[in-house]
């Protein structure tokens, strides 16, 4: 009797390990896999083609998903990842290779933004030893698209934050290189150090680099710009990042000449300090700023910009000409249009 049980027994664990060789290194099993996510989780998910196995590699062909708020497409996605990891807790990809994203966000104006978990914590680690994205596009309705050409990425996500080893964005407006850590919720630290350029039609490409510090509910950051012309120092703090960003900022303007930025300004040289405080919708943006003019001389200016969603106050505009003494005072709105 105990030996016909050891028999069972060992024909069960036989049956249980064949099994899942053949879900983890087949086809079928990879098939099975896909099945039981897509009617799992909330939304619409289909792909076109799915080659490999579970242990990997793994090919997508023609991904979408799609729900109330996004519609996602990817043309291709090449996955590769390490099971023994697992052992240890970490779910460890060696290869993340994606080409032809297009995210499509839908109005979403009329919904209730969800507040961040205020403690936040991964079940395991997340392991990303080499991951590419090439050509994306995020569409959001009346805006204009953004074309991202390429990104990369090395990483971990552990607990409650993600130490970025690398992330470099080029995109057709910006470039980006960022590395240091982020916090997954309101109450854990972010540390970013970074090295930007942007480019603005004939523009000459503007480049800096600075820090963001603090949490993701209070948000400090200071980016320079400091290059033939130009030395600007942007300082102040962003709150409630993820749910509803709101910003107090200031911009030190030491040197600013315009025709380093385009060839075709006039030579004018601008010197000053401006603060914005508010959101998206309404914030307010004053400042002094003194622009000098070879052989024109000096003006001193003063103002207050109050916006609003349909109608921005110009509540104080005061210039000074020197050496005429002249004196300009305004005050008026503006009513943008459907375009800003």
């Amino acid at each position: 009797m105990k030996r016909t049980t050891i028999y069972v027994s060992l024909a069960i664990l036989l049956l249980f390990i064949s099994g899942s060789w053949f879900i983890l290194n087949t086809q079928w099993g990879l098939d099975r896999t896909y099945e039981l996510v897509q009617h799992s989780i909330p939304g619409k998910l289909s792909i076109q083609s799915l080659q490999g196995k579970l242990v990997g590699p793994i090919e997508f062909t023609g991904i979408n998903y799609i729900n109330d708020e996004i519609d996602v497409n990817l043309d291709r996605l090449e996955l590769d990842w390490q099971p023994a990891s697992l052992i240890k807790g970490t779910l460890r990809f060696s290869k993340l290779d994606a080409h032809g994203l297009t995210i499509k966000l839908t109005d979403a104006s009329d919904q209730v933004k969800p507040e961040p978990p205020s403690s936040f914590a991964l079940p395991f680690t997340i392991d990303v030893l080499n991951a590419r994205l090439v050509v994306a596009r995020i569409i959001a309705e009346q805006q204009k698209p953004i074309l991202i050409k390429q990104i990369l990425l090395q990483g971990t996500a552990r607990d409650n934050s993600v130490q970025l080893t690398l992330l470099t964005i080029d995109a057709e407006t910006f470039d980006l290189t960022t590395n240091g850590k982020v916090g997954l919720d309101n109450t854990h630290p972010v540390e970013l150090h970074t090295i930007w350029s942007a480019r603005l039609n004939d523009f000459t490409p503007l480049k800096g680099n600075g820090t963001f510090t603090g949490t993701l509910a209070h948000l400090e950051l200071e980016q320079t710009i400091e290059q033939s012309g130009l030395n600007v120092t942007l300082r102040g703090f962003l709150t409630n990042v993820i749910s509803n960003l709101r910003w107090n900022l200031y911009l030190d303007i030491k040197q600013f000449n315009a025709q380093q930025l385009a060839a075709s300004w006039p030579r004018v040289s601008v010197q000053g300090k401006l603060k914005s405080v508010g959101h998206l919708e309404v914030f307010t943006l004053s400042g002094t700023l003194v622009s000098s003019l070879p052989e024109q001389g000096s003006l001193q200016s003063i103002f207050e910009i109050n916006a609003k969603p349909e109608v921005w106050h110009l509540t104080t505009f005061k210039a000074r000409h020197t050496p005429t003494n002249g004196t300009l005072h305004a005050n008026g709105e503006w009513r943008p249009g459907p375009e800003l």
